[in-house]
């Protein structure tokens, strides 16, 4: 009775972690599919490239580095073997282009 009764806790927990798993890449994949392709680095002459941006990442013109951070084995996935750099052009995938930007600014401090 005492084994039985182990078991079946060892196999809620299971079911509790395979379903938190779950959601947590259901929602990156859902943020990453409302994504798109938001500056990365300006320049004199406008913007210099793009980073894939999930929804949410990337908000007025900054990025959610703690976004980032909780999703960064999903992020790193989806950056370097769907969303690549080469992808920014190839017309797929939604790039926001700002028309100019107010001012230029140093990132380094």
């Amino acid at each position: 009775m005492i084994v039985r009764s182990s078991l079946v806790r060892h196999f809620i927990i299971f079911l509790i972690i395979l379903l938190a798993l779950g959601l947590y890449v259901a929602v990156y994949v859902r943020s990453s599919a409302l994504g798109r392709y938001e500056p990365a680095c300006y320049g004199l002459n406008g913007v210099k490239w793009y980073d894939w941006a999930p929804r949410g990442f990337y908000n007025n013109g900054k990025w959610n580095h703690s976004a980032a951070w909780a999703f960064l084995p999903l992020y790193w996935v989806d950056v370097n073997y769907w969303h690549t750099y080469n992808a920014q052009d190839s017309g797929r995938y939604p790039v926001d282009v700002p028309m100019r930007p107010s001012k230029v600014t140093s990132t380094a401090k």
